[in-house]
């Protein structure tokens, strides 16, 4: 397997992808549009966002893992990692 094919996408979007699947602009490979990724990991500051399926066609050919870290300020930010 080429190095290529091991790369990993790890995003911090601005809104939640829920806000996005919701308004209806989730994209098709907006994530990995030539499909260079083999997996797209995104982290998302809510505690609970939109499941994966219904938004998996973001990472194209790629392995999609949504993280959600909950609520983040600079209170409790170190707690969170």
């Amino acid at each position: 397997m080429s190095k290529r094919n091991e790369l990993t996408l790890c995003a911090f979007p601005n809104d939640p992808i829920i806000s996005y699947f919701n308004k209806g602009e989730i994209k098709t490979k907006y994530f990995n549009p030539e499909n260079i990724f083999k997996s797209i990991h995104i982290i998302s500051a809510i505690d609970s966002d939109v499941d994966e399926e219904k938004v998996k066609k973001v990472a194209g050919n790629a392995k999609l893992k949504i993280h959600c870290i909950g609520n983040l300020n600079l209170k409790n930010y170190q707690s969170k990692f």
